[in-house]
Parts: C-alpha cells; structure tokens; sequence
C-alpha cells in the first residue's frame, strides 16, 4: 500500500505571514522520499524560506517534507522560545530579503542563516516579550474583524440607498 499522506510544502505554501502552515496542497509518497534528498522536520519545526521568497517564516502543524528552498531552523528550547525566535527573524525579514543574491533566483546560503544572530534574553524574559506581542496580534485581529464589520455596514447603508438587498 502506498502512502500518498505526508506533506510537502514549497515557497508558495507560505502566505499571509500565517504563523502556521497547516497543510499543503503537494503530497509526497513514501518512496518519492527515500528515492529523493528531501528532508522530513517534525511537527511545529519553524522553517525558513531561503531562495526564491525570502523573508518568510513559519512553523509547520505536522510532519513535512522541505525542497530545497526551505531550511529548517532547529531550536534549543531549553536555551530559546521558538516564538521569541520567530518574532526576531520576522523583524529582519527586509534586510534577509536584500541580503539575497543570484542572478536569476535570490536566495541565501545555509551559512548565511547559521550566521544570523538573534539576542537571547533569560528564557523567561523571552516568555514575557512574546506574551506582549501575542497581545497585540490579538488586538491587531480584533480591529481587523471590527474594520471588516464596519465595511460591511457601509456597503449594507449604500445598498440600501439603491434598493438593493441581498
């Protein structure tokens, strides 16, 4: 029986500076991955786009295949929050992205991200700086869904200025 399960994402599969990619729409089978130089990361292992669409990050839910355009970031949690991480990399997400280089594809190499140097405070400093910036992630989604509700009564109001109704 053929296992046609395990994900694999790709450059495109990063979007909306989603902090997690749930699922993707390429699958791998079993064999594919032992005939091939894929690498398989556990679940929640942030990853890194290093060619082609550089500057994003983001975690995977489950098991995932990477191509070569992806790297996978492996944290000590013992020493950092993966989140305090992510917040960091997302901050120099500009200077990763003109950092690149390639003629026709840019891209940064694996040395290059083993290079970058992310200020690590007491674990528990960490905690509380990403505490902060999930309060205002909450907040910033709270005025979205306030901003989308208050469209929506504007096009309702000049629907009905027209006769309109749906």
């Amino acid at each position: 029986m053929i296992n046609i399960g395990m994900v694999e994402i790709t450059c495109s599969d990063f979007k909306n500076n989603a902090l997690f990619i749930e699922d993707s729409i390429n699958k791998i089978t079993d064999s594919a991955i032992k005939e091939t130089s894929l690498s398989i990361v556990p679940s929640e292992t942030l990853i890194m786009v290093t060619r082609v669409s550089l500057g994003k990050f983001a975690f995977v839910r489950k098991e995932t295949a990477l191509n070569q355009d992806l790297t996978a970031l492996l944290i000590d949690e013992n020493k950092a929050n993966k989140f305090f991480v992510y917040y960091n990399l997302q901050s120099l997400s500009e200077k990763i992205v003109n950092d690149g280089h390639g003629a026709t594809v840019k891209g940064v190499t694996r040395d290059y991200v083993r290079e970058i140097e992310i200020p690590l405070p007491p674990l528990e400093i960490q905690q509380q700086i990403v505490a902060e910036i999930e309060g205002y992630q909450n907040e910033i989604e709270d005025y979205k869904k306030g901003i989308e509700k208050k469209q929506e009564q504007i096009k309702n109001k000049i629907n009905s200025v027209w006769g309109i109704t749906e």
